[in-house]
Parts: C-alpha cells; structure tokens; sequence
C-alpha cells in the first residue's frame, strides 16, 4: 500500500468517527434529553444502584438492552461494588470485559460513561481503518473501507452502546494483519480479542493453526500465551459469579434453525404495519444468514492467508450451528455476532465483482436500521425546529 493509499484511510477513519459522533450529540440532543446515558439503553423495569439511577436516563416500560449492563460492568469491573446483582448474567456478562475496563480505566471513576462513549468511537474508526486498509491492499479504493459501518454490528454498537462493533474491528484487523505478516500487533490483536466477547476468541485460535501450518512452532508457543489473559480473567469471574444459562440455548441443528426462523411469525405488537415490517425483516434476515454461511463456506477456499482461511471457517462452524430458536428469535441480536463473516463474505465480493455477495449485509443492515428510525424521527424533528 502506498502511502497516499495510508493517509487516505487513516482520513477516512478520522472522518467516520466525526460522523458518528455528530449523529450521537444529535439524537442524545434530540431524543434523550442531553443526556448522554440514554445511549446505554437503561430500562425502567431493572433494577439500579441509587448512586447511579438519579443520573441515568431511563427507557419507560421496558427491559432495556445489553449496554446498560456493560455501563455497570464499566462502574465495578473487580466486582467490588456489588453492581453484580443489577446484572441480567453476571457471569456472561463480566466475561467480555474489554470495552468497560477500557472506560473504567481511562474514566477515572468519574467519566466513566463518557469514555464509554469515546472507545465506542475509537473501535469504528479503528474498523473503518483496517477495513480500508485491507482494500487497498488488494486493489481496491480505501472508501469501500465504510462498508465496515454498514454492518450490524457497527449499526447496533453505535446504537445501544455494545461490544460487537469492537470485536467486528478486531476481526478485520486480524486478517490485515495475517496477510502482512505483522505478528507483534497480531499478537495485540488476539490478546484483546480473548477479552471483547466469546466469538472473537476464534481469532488467536485462527492464529495458532495460521503457524501450525506453516511449522513456525516457536511463533505458536509465543501465540499461545495470548489466551492467557482471557483464560485467567474468565476463571476470577467463574469463582465470583454463579454458572451462566446461556451457552446451551444458542446451538441448535446446524442451518435448519434459520430456515425455521423465516417461517415462524413472530408474536403480534398491536399495530398491523409494525407487524408486517418486523415480520417480513424477520424473513429477510434469516434468509440472508443462511446465505452467509453457505457463501462463507466457499470463501474457506478462497480467501488469501491460512490465518483468514481459519478465521472464516470458525465463523462459518459457529454461526451453522447457532440456530436455537430462542437465539434467533431477534435479528437485532444474532445479527450482531454474525457481522464477522457477513462482513468477510462482503469484503471478499467486492475484491473479486461478485456484487451479489453484498446483499445480505445490507439486507441484515436494513432490518437491523429499523430500531433506529424512531431515533432518525427524533433528528429531524429537532432539526426542523431549530430551522
């Protein structure tokens, strides 16, 4: 890559990330009041620690999502608080540490859901970056590296404040990294990838079979090692948490589950033309999963460095068998993880002019945009207003 093609991205990056955060200061202008907590989602039927609900902003009648507990894993990640007991599975939860203990540390206690934000931000750019990067290096312009936005991870991390736009940025940093041959920041990468989320875990497995491969034994002892951190940390959880219900619920008969999900109708809200959109989103998007996989599975053959072969081929084998119906009961949510070979299956289309690989992520990015329309409303409104 020249280095035009290196300040192009590197540009790119930068002005992703001021677009992102515009659109953040708007809707949290807009929609949550200047309260910058909306983000986390926080559901008023859960229950807070006192010192923080007076400051949240509370999401009425309902649940909420996943970023309100990484927001209190953020504000006790030593579990010294006792905000455990506020989390929805302690165990599952605390695991994925990476993005709160980021926001504890450079928060200083004080900060902490701002720098939340701020990494939230940084792992975008970051993704942005690598994916233009991994263009360029294969021919392509820079620009395509926004594809990583449209990506439901991105969609939704940006959204609710999750972890998977982190893991999808670690993910395309891994295959960069694995065709230039750039071990030492592999090895950042598969460290940091054992502490973001489960799935991200076949990343330094990837890495390990990379070497194995190649006979580079010594290069597999060094990469070994980086499991320890997730494997020690995942050990202090389990001796402070109790056991996790969510593993045996997410694996069911390899492929078959998507292919029931889009025959399943989901239960009616109320309002017909709401029905009808999720309904048909819930078709769509399980259609278009299963298309990742199946199109995963030829891109195992094809894709360039024995590292990435492993990687695609470990998302492929996990997101087969991912296929419980309680697991795919929301596009919102299994879209999310299934961004990793969404966005290689994309990636690898665009390298060869295979456009149609394209469709399902943006047919996944449409349906899970769909959560967000409320908030776009929200935008305008204001916009309007102060016009």
């Amino acid at each position: 890559m020249v280095p035009r093609q290196g300040r192009e991205c590197a540009c790119l990056a930068a002005w992703s990330a001021v677009g992102i955060a515009l659109w953040l200061a708007l809707t949290v202008q807009a929609n949550y009041g200047s309260n910058w907590t909306g983000l986390f989602c926080t559901g008023s039927q859960i229950l807070l620690p006192q010192e923080l609900r007076q400051q949240t902003y509370i999401w009425q009648n309902s649940d909420g999502y996943d970023g309100q507990f990484y927001r209190l894993i953020a504000h006790d990640p030593l579990l010294q608080r006792g905000y455990a007991r506020f989390v929805d599975d302690p165990r599952l939860r605390y695991r994925r540490i990476l993005l709160p203990a980021l926001a504890a540390i450079t928060g200083w206690g004080i900060y902490t859901d701002q720098a939340y934000v701020f990494w939230v931000l940084v792992f975008s750019a970051a993704g942005v970056y690598f994916t233009a990067r991994w263009f360029a290096r294969h021919g392509r312009r820079p620009v395509w590296g926004l594809l990583f936005l449209v990506s439901p991870a991105a969609i939704a991390s940006v959204d609710r404040m999750l972890l998977d736009g982190a893991a999808l940025a670690l993910l395309v940093a891994a295959l960069l990294y694995f065709e230039e041959g750039r071990y030492g920041r592999l090895y950042v990468v598969c460290f940091a990838a054992t502490l973001v989320r489960e799935t991200a875990w076949i990343v330094p497995a990837a890495a390990l079979v990379h070497f194995a491969v190649g006979r580079e034994w010594r290069k597999v002892g060094a990469f070994s090692t980086a499991f320890v951190p997730g494997v020690a940390w995942w050990l202090f959880i389990a001796a402070r948490t109790p056991p996790s219900a969510a593993l045996p619920g997410v694996f069911g008969i390899p492929l078959v589950g998507y292919v029931e999900r889009a025959f399943s109708v989901r239960p009616a809200t109320g309002d017909p033309i709401t029905d009808t959109i999720l309904r048909t989103a819930d078709v769509v998007a399980a259609l278009a999963m299963l298309t990742v996989v199946v199109l995963g599975m030829r891109e195992v053959f094809r894709w360039p460095s024995v590292g990435g072969k492993a990687t695609v081929l470990g998302y492929v084998l996990v997101l087969a068998c991912a296929t419980a119906p309680t697991y795919l009961f929301d596009f919102y949510g299994y879209a999310r993880p299934g961004s990793s070979l969404v966005l290689a299956v994309s990636m690898a289309g665009v390298v060869r002019g295979v456009w149609v690989q394209l469709a399902p992520q943006f047919l996944l990015a449409g349906a899970v945009s769909l959560f967000l329309l409320w908030e776009v409303v929200g935008v305008i409104r204001y916009l309007g207003w102060l016009i």
